[in-house]
């Protein structure tokens, strides 16, 4: 056995080496071949406790002598039957001279099934529970066929390997802990984005689905990203956390828009029904009107109301833009007068619904695309009091940024290319292709593939989106990717 000096030096050693580690399966094999070399045994296996409290399950595994290491996950009852199952049960350290010649009243058995089959010969073992500070059990160290260092013959595990295995095994315990708690935080902060992204859903159904798309085409950007060889990103890479922290940006981006009025939320058309109800019924009194005043001459004037209300009706609706026609006929509508049974006149159309009528594109007033532009503010105000983990601390940033553009006409803060990080530019190249391709929204068609690239790409000429994200974009094809899985999700 090694001296006090070298115990000393490998305990703190191991220890650097677990605390570094985020990756739970990495973290299991750097404890292995710790073990392994450090007790020189022939083999060592771990068992964990997780998901399913009546198992354990047998996630990494090493045996020297068979050159064999494998990382499975594969459930073992959580019983006394087994010696892996007793030891962690009762929380007990178990020293076994030689597995198959255990005492018939022990309540444990030694399962020969693996030795059959591989010609292995399983000796003499210790297992030794891993506990976290609560007492509770996190699994089990399997440690197999302790070597005698000059000769090489399988010997008993002695005092001194207990005392060792369970210095690593404490050591192991808050690693274990640290990533179970990291892992808690994770999945919480998940529910919490599931809640969000659900309440958005609910009250805006039109554009359900929307966020979880741009998440979906974010990470597929950054993956191609992480692809490429030529170009601005030959030599650049996403690390997993990044894309995972890229990924809870995006479906993120829209969470202020719960602070949104509903009426603009849900606002599809330039007028809502009960706005151009109003109008209708305005209109079925003008043709009262004109019936009751004009007696013969009023068929010319109905046929001209209809045609009005026709025309109205269709441009209340959102759909392509106005042309300079359409609004001046709009204008001269507007600027028609009718007679009430009082003997005063009243304007065909009043001044709120002649604003919204005269939108040239899309369906918001100036005033409500200024209430709009703030859900990006309220996005900022929602995350900034979440206490992300160090992984996903630049969320906030990435998400409240994905309206800006490069040459400082976006918003909320007119930022520059510098203020604007890498992460927010995918965000916006998703955002803006994910709403010219869904076909969810009711008030506007789908726009196909080529039109899309070819909007893209005139905002990518004027200097607003990032060029070399685009660039990967269409080269790598990351549209045609995405359009595939978006299609497979939906059905």
């Amino acid at each position: 056995m090694k001296n006090y000096k070298e115990v000393v030096y490998a305990l703190n050693e191991i220890g650097i080496a677990l605390s570094f580690q985020t990756d739970i399966n990495k973290l299991l094999v750097i404890m292995v071949d710790k073990i392994i070399n450090f007790i020189n045994c022939d083999a060592c296996s771990i068992f964990l406790r997780e998901r399913d409290p009546d198992r354990l399950f047998f996630r990494v595994s090493k045996t020297i002598s068979m050159n064999v290491q494998s990382i499975k996950d594969i459930p073992i009852p959580f019983s006394e039957e087994s010696i892996a199952g007793y030891s962690a049960v009762n929380k007990k350290l178990l020293n076994i001279d030689d597995c198959y010649n255990l005492k018939s009243t022990l309540p444990y058995k030694f399962n020969r099934n693996y030795d059959k089959i591989s010609g292995y010969r399983t000796k003499s073992m210790l297992c030794v529970p891993i506990v976290d500070r609560n007492k509770d059990l996190l699994g089990v160290l399997q440690i197999i066929n302790k070597l005698n260092e000059i000769t090489g013959e399988v010997v008993s595990f002695d005092k001194e390997c207990e005392l060792i295995a369970e210095s690593l095994v404490s050591q192991a315990s808050i690693a274990i802990s640290n990533f179970n708690l990291i892992e808690k935080n994770k999945n919480l902060y998940k529910s919490l984005v599931a809640s969000f992204t659900e309440a958005i859903e609910a009250r805006s159904p039109h554009t359900a689905g929307h966020s979880s798309r741009v998440k979906l085409l974010s990470v597929l950007i950054a993956k191609a990203i992480n692809r490429v060889k030529y170009g601005k990103f030959k030599d650049f890479s996403f690390s997993d956390s990044q894309i995972e922290e890229l990924s809870f940006s995006a479906i993120l981006h829209d969470v202020g828009k719960i602070s949104i009025p509903e009426k603009i939320l849900e606002k599809v058309n330039k007028l809502t029904d009960e706005e151009m109800r109003a109008i209708e019924e305005r209109f079925e009194a003008i043709r009262l009107s004109i019936l009751k005043y004009d007696g013969n001459n009023s068929a010319k004037a109905i046929r001209e109301i209809d045609e009005d209300y026709k025309f109205l009706k269709s441009k209340s609706i959102s759909g392509k833009p106005l042309t300079n026609e359409e609004i001046d006929r709009i204008k001269y509508i507007s600027k028609k007068e009718f007679s009430l049974s009082n003997g005063k006149y009243k304007l065909f159309l009043n001044n709120d619904e002649v604003t919204k009528l005269l939108i040239k594109n899309g369906s918001f007033t100036v005033d409500e695309y200024e209430i709009m532009k703030k859900h990006v503010l309220y996005t900022h105000e929602i995350l900034k009091e979440i206490p992300f983990t160090d992984e996903l601390k630049n969320v906030c940033e990435y998400a409240s940024k994905h309206h800006e553009l490069l040459d400082g006409s976006g918003y909320p803060n007119n930022l520059t290319e510098k203020a604007i990080p890498l992460q927010s530019r995918i965000l916006t190249i998703a955002d803006i292709f994910e709403a010219l391709t869904a076909l969810d929204r009711p008030y506007k068609e789908s726009k196909p593939i080529d039109i899309s690239l070819k909007i893209l790409y005139d905002q990518v000429s004027k200097g607003k989106l990032d060029k070399d994200v685009f660039d990967v974009f269409v080269k790598e094809r990351v549209y045609e990717e995405y359009l595939n899985s978006r299609d497979i999700k939906e059905d």
